[in-house]
């Protein structure tokens, strides 16, 4: 017929080259999002801002809200919600209208105070990252969330000098990189938390002038007062140790998982 376009016909060459090129293009792309520094350049979420992520996922507000383009399309996205709200305050006052008495297809949530404070906290330190994407397989090493942990704690509860001491010792000798809580540590070293309930002061002795060899231990050479300054902080942290442990495990769960355990369909 006069008139008709002639369909388009590749060769085989030319086919290979553009599912080529398509598929070099989407290998570009892919390194371009996950590639993203963003989220290496901020420390890691604070106690409460991670109960706040605790709650985030346990209330399964991920159905309806996204974050960084994760989660559902029926709600607002919530990535830089603490921007467009004020400071942490204004958001917590917002948050406790909203969901206590909801809004429209959104229920309301029994929330405490303190819940309602540690998800503006999670929100005000999930909009510093800005609006990069998140590095999906990049998580704090477990021995950074026990230092976070102990920092923010020791706010709340302060050191006295002896236990600063003490805690400065520990980060001297590398402590915490083996002596983890709720069973995370290193070579079935005891949790630095119990350790001041689970040694005397005599075992205590000994096993620091000594050193475990076989455990890969070394022996401190600590003088009488130094030895004083670290019974008061291990002290310290055996009061903390409950909050500490389930501090701990939380950030595990809310901030240490990889986005890549979970369905490609769905993020929860």
């Amino acid at each position: 017929m006069l008139g008709s376009a002639r369909p388009l016909t590749l060769d085989p060459r030319s086919r290979r080259l553009l599912l080529a090129m398509l598929v070099g293009a989407f290998c570009l792309q892919t390194w371009l999002i996950y590639s993203d520094p963003i989220g290496r350049e901020h420390p890691p979420l604070s106690a409460a801002a991670t109960r706040g992520r605790a709650l985030y996922h346990s209330h399964n507000c991920q159905s309806c809200h996204q974050i960084f383009g994760f989660g559902g399309f029926l709600g607002p996205d919530l990535t830089n919600l603490a921007r467009r709200r004020g400071d942490t305050e204004s958001l917590a006052r917002d948050l406790t209208q909203i969901l206590t008495t909801g809004s429209e297809r959104m229920p309301a949530f029994k929330l405490s105070d303190g819940e309602r404070s540690d998800l503006a906290s999670f929100f005000t330190e999930l909009d510093r990252l800005g609006v990069g994407q998140v590095r999906i397989t990049e998580t704090p090493p477990a021995k950074d969330i026990f230092k976070t942990l102990i920092a923010e704690y020791a706010q709340h509860d302060p050191l006295t000098p002896e236990a600063a001491e003490g805690l400065w010792l520990v980060e001297q000798a590398g402590c915490i990189n083996c002596h983890l809580p709720n069973g995370r540590s290193t070579f079935a070293a005891t949790d630095l938390t119990k350790l001041h309930s689970q040694l005397s002061e005599d075992q205590l002795r000994s096993v620091l002038t000594e050193g475990i060899p076989e455990k890969g231990m070394p022996a401190m050479k600590l003088q009488p007062t130094q030895f004083e300054s670290l019974l008061a902080f291990l002290a310290w942290l055996d009061r903390q140790g409950p909050d500490l442990r389930q501090g701990f495990h939380d950030a595990e769960n809310a901030s240490g998982g990889s986005l890549l355990d979970l369905p490609w369909f769905e993020y929860r």
